[in-house]
């Protein structure tokens, strides 16, 4: 199972497609259609973001201008027009350099569509999105916000947001655990807080309540000191730490005085590797192990780069730029008319991702699957349940009017739980 990598490599990117004719800067009908991928070209997971957005174009004709991703590709070929990439770089979690980015792209070099940017800080792309109708943005971070409460006509998502990541676990622990109160451990960052709120919103429309919720920094060591604040009155932990720090600590602590396969579950890519682990239950939104479709896309990643997109980073941008191209296939390449039949052919696809199928609810925002797997050790999974269409408004527990996710929010309250978590899970 590939990791969600966005605390693991901590990249910022966007992609970005241009209309041609109508708010374009003066290009005319045929001239190529600019894709800028904006990334944290500093790090390691920018760079596999840049590869991921150029894989599509590769796939349809492009090359590599050298062996240095960040200097981009060739020119690709779709439904007869010719389409290329531009690449520029932002600092992680910083919007002003972020927004710095996307002016620049949008304003100055008059591209149509933006994919990203990720990790700005803030769900900066809804607001700026709404100035610039004619510009398709294809998001590249995991805030609810940027497609629920900011949500533009014009911005689509074509991956579940992360507070989707966990759907069908809460329901496993309330079915099938037993568990009626819990402890969840989040990153204090705002994406930890959006894959939080999932869990804790299914889990409340149930009836369980959420004794605490505890927020480690970004970074922090020593987990197993968060471990002695979780409450004795607490059925059980959701722990969905994704940074680079080691788990471990809290996981020997806890399962020192605690049933770990009955007492705790994971949101995160947990190490099957760890024998504390066996029998631990964990979700995702990528399948775990292998499946064809990923294979395949596996195997092109590495064919195309001479290395595997291990973290999943790369695929993150193929997920937004594979749409965007097939899209616009459908309107024969055509972007004159300010964009909009390409942004209705969105609303239209069906992609089939390499984790799975994928449609888009009416904020354009993605529906799909999530997984569930028990960890049996060895780096092995037992994938026993795959929650199919999950949407980002939980049944309706989050609106356009509800706060979006925070250290305090949402409000635990029962409520009609979504469709997925009224079976029991085994």
């Amino acid at each position: 199972m590939r990791a969600r990598s966005w605390l693991l490599l901590l990249p910022v990117a966007a992609v970005l497609v241009s209309a041609v004719g109508c708010g374009s800067g003066g290009r005319r009908v045929g001239d190529p259609m600019q894709i800028g991928v904006i990334a944290d070209c500093s790090t390691d997971g920018g760079q596999l973001n840049i590869e991921g957005a150029e894989l599509p174009l590769l796939q349809r004709g492009a090359s590599l201008k050298d062996a240095n991703p960040a200097d981009g590709v060739g020119m690709a070929n779709v439904a007869g027009r010719p389409v290329s990439l531009k690449i520029a770089c932002a600092e992680q979690f910083n919007p002003g350099s972020a927004l710095d980015q996307l002016s620049s792209m949008v304003e100055n070099r008059h591209v149509d569509a933006v994919v990203g940017p990720a990790l700005e800080g803030a769900p900066i792309v809804g607001r700026y999105a709404r100035k610039h109708p004619g510009v398709t943005f294809m998001l590249g971070d995991y805030y609810q916000s940027s497609t629920l409460q900011l949500a533009a006509p014009n911005v689509f998502r074509f991956e579940l947001n992360a507070a989707q990541w966990s759907a069908g676990l809460a329901a496993y622990a309330y079915h099938r655990l037993g568990w009626r109160s819990v402890t969840t451990v989040g990153e204090n960052v705002p994406p930890g807080w959006t894959q939080t709120a999932g869990f804790d919103a299914e889990f409340c429309a149930l009836g369980g309540q959420v004794v605490q919720r505890l927020w480690p920094p970004y970074g922090t060591s020593h987990l197993e000191q968060w471990e002695r604040r979780v409450s004795s009155r607490t059925d059980g932990v959701f722990l969905s730490l994704v940074s680079s720090e080691d788990p471990s600590g809290f996981i020997r602590s806890w399962g020192l005085r605690h049933n770990l396969a009955r007492q705790l579950v994971v949101g995160w890519n947990a190490d099957p590797n760890n024998p504390q682990l066996h029998n631990v239950v964990a979700a995702s939104s990528a399948p775990f192990g292998t499946t064809p479709a990923y294979d395949r896309y596996a195997s092109a990643f590495t064919n195309a780069f001479g290395r595997p997109d291990e973290a999943g980073s790369g695929l993150d941008y193929y997920d937004e730029v594979e749409p965007l191209l097939k899209a616009l296939k459908e309107v024969h390449g055509k972007t004159s008319d300010n964009g909009q039949a390409l942004q209705a052919a969105l609303r239209r696809l069906h992609y089939a991702s390499p984790e799975g199928p994928i449609h888009l609810d009416k904020w354009n925002q993605a529906v799909g699957n999530t997984y569930l797997a028990r960890i049996i050790g060895n780096g092995h999974y037992d994938q026993f349940k795959t929650v199919r269409n999950v949407q980002q408004t939980f049944g309706g527990y989050f609106t356009r009017h509800t706060a979006p996710p925070g250290p305090d929010s949402p409000p635990c309250v029962k409520g009609k739980p979504p469709q997925w978590a009224v079976r029991q899970t085994r």
